[in-house]
């Protein structure tokens, strides 16, 4: 499962918004508020590119464990 929070977190961090994060990465504004409130789950690609576009890993956005 993809940390929609943690991936809020760092947007908001770089000052960017929603839509300004959506152009960014090359998807939908609605998209990026899904994946962050946990209502989707981003394709391998398009985490891949949030992951690039912060400079780490697809890993790092990935919840470890849990049942």
């Amino acid at each position: 499962m993809v940390n929609g929070k943690k991936i809020r977190l760092m947007r908001e961090a770089e000052g960017l918004t929603t839509q300004s994060f959506a152009d960014k990465i090359v998807i939908s504004q609605a998209y990026v508020i899904a994946i962050e409130k946990g209502y989707k789950r981003p394709a391998i690609d398009v985490l891949a590119r949030i992951a690039e576009y912060f400079d780490l890993s697809v890993d790092d956005f990935l919840i470890k464990g849990g049942a």
